[in-house]
């Protein structure tokens, strides 16, 4: 992962006057007006295929909901392509797969990160099966106590198509976003994808219009040509 692709995934806390960034707030609104009195604290950010900006989407939003004072928590929900721990320079040493292996407790494995009132568990290095791991009692047991102590909990894990780890977090959390890369993703796909999360009865809050070549093009404009024009002045 680059530089480049770093600071990218950290847009709405390096550029929050942004355009991009007022979108993310946007969403993070449109998800509390849909979801008044539904209780909604943890949400699972997914796509139909990898690649579609999902780990974007929920690192992004998770700082819009911590700039809206909320005591946010980001999962590192997909244990076999981890990211977290290199957006946010940590250590991914011991994360949620040792909770799962009953390796550490949660106080041992929760990060706090630069950015004010939010917190990070990076997926961890235990070794076992994914899909057997979050579909274990212990990862229920691991979130219902999570739900104790932050107001919103955001899981990012792997593509709905190809293994079923997803399925199990959609089914375990209070909502379910659906991440679609509007620019060459198929509409038919999309819909599978929404058909497969309806049939394991996961409740979807939401779908994410998103191109990640566009969040690149803006990140050039607000930090190439932005900081040309503040030397210049």
């Amino acid at each position: 992962m680059s530089k480049l692709s770093i600071k990218t995934y950290l847009f709405t806390h390096l550029s929050p006057m942004s355009h991009i960034a007022e979108k993310y707030r946007t969403l993070r609104n449109n998800i509390a007006y849909s979801t008044i009195g539904q209780g909604v604290k943890s949400i699972v950010v997914t796509s139909a295929l990898p690649k579609e900006g999902k780990t974007i989407t929920a690192v992004n939003l998770a700082t819009a909901y911590a700039n809206a004072d909320k005591k946010v928590l980001l999962v590192e929900g997909d244990l076999r392509k981890p990211t977290f721990h290199l957006i946010f320079n940590l250590s991914n040493r011991v994360g949620l797969s040792n909770i799962l292996n009953g390796d550490y407790e949660l106080s041992e494995v929760i990060r706090d990160t630069h950015i004010p009132r939010l917190s990070v568990i990076t997926s961890g290095t235990s070794e076992g099966n994914p899909s057997d791991m979050l579909a274990s009692k212990q990862m229920e047991t691991t979130l219902r106590q999570l739900e104790e102590l932050y107001d919103v909990i955001i899981i990012d894990s792997p593509s709905v198509f190809g293994v079923t780890d997803t399925h199990t977090l959609a089914t375990l959390c209070d909502g379910t976003l659906l991440v679609v890369n509007a620019g060459s993703l198929k509409q038919e796909v999309a819909l599978e994808a929404k058909a497969i999360l309806e049939k394991i009865q996961a409740r979807i809050i939401g779908a994410v219009l998103n191109n990640e070549k566009s969040v690149r093009k803006d990140y050039d404009y607000y930090y190439t040509k932005g900081k040309r024009r503040q030397l210049a002045k």
